[in-house]
């Protein structure tokens, strides 16, 4: 009995293992979509970073997943892989992009080409967030605001933010408001 024992120890802390890297990576997934809220960037770079070192996670580890999970299917250990192993990626992309970026900041202003909100946390729905869309030289952009903020971005024609270059290349708002 003994010897069984050891022989699935390794397996419950590899089961572990991937079970925690998933969860990790779901966090800081979410955690990435704060920063990319502020980052000057395609949503198609996240997205290929994430699926593409999902697919090559799901390639380095898919043998040893089917020794864990036999007759696994093939889409949750896409799935797996993407989430934990890309997300941990991309997290890290953009957190060095935006957590080193230069302290020097510039001040811009654009027009405001839409104006749109967000419905409010869970029992205050009506407590809708402003959001304001614009062009950033070429890119869509959009600035989502608290919700006292509504009135004064109902009235802005434009918004103005302050931006740093990221350590990266790709710009962040470091601040922002309506006028």
């Amino acid at each position: 009995m003994a010897k069984r024992n050891s022989i699935l120890r390794p397996e419950k802390l590899w089961k572990f293992f991937y079970n925690a890297s998933f969860l990790l990576g779901i966090l800081l997934l979410v955690l990435e979509v704060q920063i990319f809220r502020v980052t000057i960037i395609s949503y198609l770079i996240p997205l290929a970073v994430l699926f593409v070192v999902g697919i090559l996670g799901h390639f380095i580890t898919s043998r040893h997943l089917d020794e864990l999970y036999p007759g696994g299917n093939i889409f949750l250990k896409l799935v797996l892989s993407c989430c934990a192993w890309g997300g941990i990626v991309c997290y890290l992309l953009m957190a060095a992009n935006f957590y080193l970026a230069n302290n020097e900041t510039e001040v811009k202003t654009f027009p405001i080409a839409e104006k749109s909100s967000l419905p409010g946390p869970k029992g205050h729905r009506e407590r809708r967030s402003p959001v304001a869309r614009f062009d950033y030289f070429g890119s869509e952009k959009e600035l989502i605001f608290k919700y006292p903020e509504t009135e004064k971005v109902k009235r802005a024609k434009s918004v103005y933010i302050h931006v740093k270059k990221g350590a990266l290349g790709f710009d962040v708002i470091s601040e922002f408001d309506a006028f």
